[in-house]
C-alpha cells in the first residue's frame, strides 16, 4: 500500500510531498531535495496512511535538522597515563590530547578541565557474579524502590577543574589525588562531608574542552572507576521473599575487578533483621505516629571463600525486612562490604516502614522474560486489610481482590508476550476502624484509612530484537579505495534471520558535532508503556469522629463551631488533577506526586571518540601515500554511501 508524505520546513511552507510505497517488510524510503539557501532549523516529516477510525487516515511524525556547518578539523582523547586500577589513596594522573584527524598533534590549543566524583558503586563483570550484590549502595534485589541513589550522588561533586595550554606533543597533563571522603570544590565554607562507614566505588569524570587557533572548540572525556580495595565481595540469597520459619541459603564469593574467583579469602557474614515499632504520641499539641527502628542480629558464619561459592543456612523466625552483609580485606587490609536485602512475611504483624499511606511491592526479580510468572510481596502498612490488585497497561489490564493478613501478603501476575516492554501493578488497600493503644477517642488515630502502591515490572524484549554484524574487509583506506563489507543479521538466539537493513558511510568528523549514536529500532517501536489510570477514594477525606452537644437556646457554644481539623503527619492534600500519570497518581487522594529532575545544564559538544568504547583514528583529509604515487582525495561529501535498504539473504547475509 501507499502512504502520502509531506516535509514541511521551519516556517511552515511545504518543502516535498508525494506518495511512498510501503514494502513487504513495512519500510520506505524518499529522497528530499535540500536546495542552495535553504531555511536552517528542523524540517517536519507528516506521514499520512489509511486505516483510522471510521476511514480516517493515521498520521505520524518524524522530524530531522538543516544546519550550516564546518566539520571539525580536530579530535580530543583524554586517557590516563598507567593502566593500573585506581584504589583510594593513590594518585589519579591522566593526559587531555589533541590531535589533528591527519594525526599531527594540536600544538597550543587552549584546554578548559573539570573533574566530577559521583558514587557510583561497581559490579565486577563476569556472568557467574549476576545475581550477587556488590557494595551496599543498592542493597534491595531491585525492590519496591527501584535503584536508590544515596546522597551526593546524581550529578556528583565538582572535585578540581582547571585551564591550560596543550604542549609541543599535543598533551596537557591532569593529576589529582582520590580519596575516600571529598570535598565539592563549591561546597558552602565550613561545610563538612559526610563520612560513611565504608567507602564504596566510585567514578571520576574528566571533561575537558580544546579550542584551536580558528576557534573550533571540540570537547572530550573520559571516566575512570576508583575503589575500595583490589577485591570485592558479592553475597545474595536463595530468593527474595520467605514465608516465617523457612530457612535463607546466604552465599558469598570473592572476586578480583575483572571479576575472577579468588580463592582462600576469609569472608564475614552477618544476618540482621529490622524491627520497626509503632506508638501513639502526642506531639505539638496533635496526636501522630512516632516509629523507631533498631537491627537486631539474626545469625551469621565465616566461610573461607573458593571457587564455588560458600556460606551457610539460617533460620528465619520471624517476619520482617533483613539484610544479610558480607566483607573481605585485600592483601594491603583494605576492606570491601557488600549487603543484600530480602523480606519474610508471616501470619505475625509486621510495622514494614515509617509511612502510613504507602503500599510496597517487592518483585521477585529484576526483569522478566515472556511465559515467566512474577511474584510480588505486598508489604502493607494495615495489619489486616481488604482491597484490590491493578495490573495496568495502557488502561486497566486486570483486576482482582486481595487480602491481607499481619501486614503482607502476595501475587503472582503470569508475564505474556503481548506486556513487553513493561507493565504497571497496583495494589489499593482499605481498612475499617480500629482502636489505636494510647491514644485519646477523641483524636480517632484509628479511623478508617486507605493506602496505595505501584510497581513497573520490566519484560525483556530481546525475543524481538535483530541483531547486526559488521566485517569490514579492512579498517583503513587511502583515497579512491573501495570498502567491502559484509553484513549478517541474527535472532537474539543466533538463528539466521532475512531482514531489511540501512547502511550508512558518513564522516566521523560531521557525526561527532550533534554526539550522534546509532539509533536503536527496538526501543522505538517497543517503548515503555504508561500505566492510563489512576486511584481515587473518597475514604481518603474523612474527617476523625467528633462528639458535638446540642445547643443551648440560641446560643451557640464553643463545642458547636466547625472544629479546625489539624493537619497530622502525612495528612491528605487537594485531589490530583484529572489524566495525572502513574508517576503523579495520588495515595487515594492524597498527594503522591514525585519531584521532577531539574533539566540538566547544557553539556558541551563531545567527540564520537568520547562516547563510544573504543574508537578508530579515520584521516579525513590530507595526503596518503602508495609506493611511489600520490592518491588524493577529490570527492568530500559528508556521506560517502548510503542504501535505505540492503536485503539479507536466508542465511542472513549481504555484501
Amino acid at each position: 500500500f501507499t502512504a502520502r508524505y509531506t516535509v514541511t520546513g521551519p516556517r511552515g511552507h511545504t518543502v516535498a510531498e508525494g506518495d511512498a510505497t510501503i514494502g513487504a517488510l513495512g519500510t520506505f524510503s524518499v529522497d528530499v531535495a535540500i536546495p542552495e539557501g535553504a531555511d536552517l532549523g528542523d524540517h517536519q516529516v507528516n506521514l499520512s496512511v489509511s486505516g483510522g477510525w471510521f476511514g480516517s487516515a493515521r498520521d505520524f511524525y518524524h522530524s530531522f535538522a538543516v544546519e550550516s556547518y564546518r566539520a571539525p578539523e580536530f579530535e580530543v582523547a583524554v586517557e590516563r597515563l598507567e593502566a593500573s586500577p585506581l584504589v583510594f589513596g593513590d594518585l589519579l594522573k591522566a593526559e587531555i590530547q589533541g590531535r589533528y584527524l591527519h594525526g599531527a598533534p594540536l600544538v597550543g590549543g587552549e584546554v578548559r578541565y573539570t573533574m566530577r566524583r559521583q558514587e557510583s558503586g561497581y559490579t565486577p563483570p563476569g556472568p557467574e557474579n549476576e545475581g550477587f550484590s556488590f557494595g551496599q549502595r543498592w542493597t534491595s534485589p531491585w525492590g519496591w524502590r527501584g535503584w536508590e541513589i544515596g546522597p551526593g550522588s546524581g550529578g556528583g561533586i565538582l572535585v578540581a577543574e582547571g585551564e591550560g595550554a596543550l604542549d609541543a606533543r599535543g598533551v596537557f597533563a591532569v593529576e589529582h589525588a582520590v580519596k575516600a571522603v571529598e570535598q565539592d570544590l563549591h561546597a558552602p565554607k565550613g561545610t563538612t562531608p559526610a563520612k560513611g562507614d565504608a567507602p564504596e566505588a566510585a567514578t571520576y569524570t574528566l571533561e575537558a574542552s580544546v579550542t584551536d587557533q580558528n576557534r573550533q572548540a571540540i570537547a572530550g572525556r573520559s571516566s575512570f572507576v576508583v575503589h575500595p580495595a583490589l577485591r570485592y565481595v558479592g553475597v545474595r540469597a536463595d530468593r527474595n521473599v520467605y514465608r516465617a520459619g523457612e530457612r535463607a541459603r546466604l552465599e558469598a564469593v570473592v572476586v578480583d575487578l575483572d571479576g575472577k574467583r579468588i580463592a582462600d579469602a576469609p569472608v564475614t557474614i552477618e544476618l540482621v533483621r529490622e524491627e520497626t515499632k509503632r506508638r501513639a504520641i502526642e506531639r505539638e499539641g496533635r496526636w501522630v505516629y512516632e516509629y523507631s527502628t533498631e537491627e537486631i542480629a539474626a545469625g551469621g558464619c565465616s566461610p573461607v571463600s573458593a571457587a564455588a561459592p560458600v556460606g551457610c543456612e539460617l533460620d528465619l523466625s520471624k517476619p520482617g525486612t533483613y539484610r544479610a552483609r558480607a566483607s573481605v580485606r585485600d592483601d594491603a587490609g583494605r576492606q570491601a562490604q557488600s549487603a543484600r536485602t530480602f523480606y519474610v512475611y508471616g501470619e505475625d504483624a509486621t510495622v514494614w516502614e515509617q509511612d502510613e499511606r504507602r503500599v510496597d511491592l517487592v518483585p521477585d526479580r529484576r526483569r522478566y522474560e515472556p511465559g515467566e510468572t512474577a511474584t510480588l510481596l505486598v508489604r502493607a502498612p494495615f495489619d489486616r486489610a481488604h482491597g484490590m490488585v491493578v495490573i495496568e497497561r495502557d488502561g486497566i489490564a486486570e483486576t482482582r481482590p486481595i487480602t491481607v493478613e499481619g501486614g503482607s501478603a502476595t501475587i503472582e501476575v503470569k508475564i505474556g508476550a503481548t506486556m513487553i516492554p513493561n507493565l504497571h501493578v497496583g495494589v489499593v488497600l482499605d481498612r475499617g476502624r480500629v482502636e489505636v493503644p494510647g491514644a485519646p477517642p477523641e483524636q480517632d488515630l484509628g479511623r478508617p484509612a486507605q493506602a496505595f502502591g505501584t510497581i513497573e515490572l520490566e519484560v525483556s524484549p530481546e525475543s524481538k530484537r535483530v541483531v547486526v554484524e559488521l566485517d569490514p574487509d579492512r579498517t583503513e583506506l587511502a583515497p579512491k579505495e573501495t570498502l567491502r563489507l559484509r553484513l549478517k543479521t541474527r535472532t537474539s538466539g543466533g538463528e539466521a534471520l532475512p531482514a531489511a537493513l540501512a547502511v550508512m558511510v558518513v564522516d566521523e568528523g560531521v557525526l561527532s558535532l550533534i554526539g550522534y549514536q546509532t539509533p536503536d529500532p527496538l526501543a522505538f517501536f517497543h517503548r515503555k508503556r504508561s500505566p492510563g489510570a489512576r486511584v481515587f477514594d473518597l475514604r481518603s477525606y474523612l474527617l476523625r469522629r467528633q462528639d458535638v452537644e446540642p445547643p443551648q437556646g440560641n446560643e451557640q457554644s464553643e463545642n458547636q463551631k466547625a472544629p479546625e481539623e489539624p493537619m497530622a503527619e502525612a495528612e491528605y492534600a487537594p485531589p490530583p488533577a484529572p489524566g495525572a500519570s502513574a508517576a503523579d497518581r495520588a495515595e487515594g487522594g492524597a498527594k503522591f506526586a514525585e519531584e521532577k529532575a531539574s533539566p540538566a545544564k547544557p553539556k558541551p559538544v563531545l567527540s564520537r571518540a568520547a562516547n563510544k568504547d573504543a574508537t578508530t583514528a579515520l584521516a579525513l583529509g590530507g595526503e596518503a601515500g602508495a609506493a611511489s604515487e600520490v592518491s588524493l582525495r577529490t570527492l568530500f561529501a559528508t556521506t560517502a554511501y548510503f542504501n535505505p535498504e540492503v536485503r539479507t539473504d536466508e542465511r542472513g547475509e549481504a555484501t
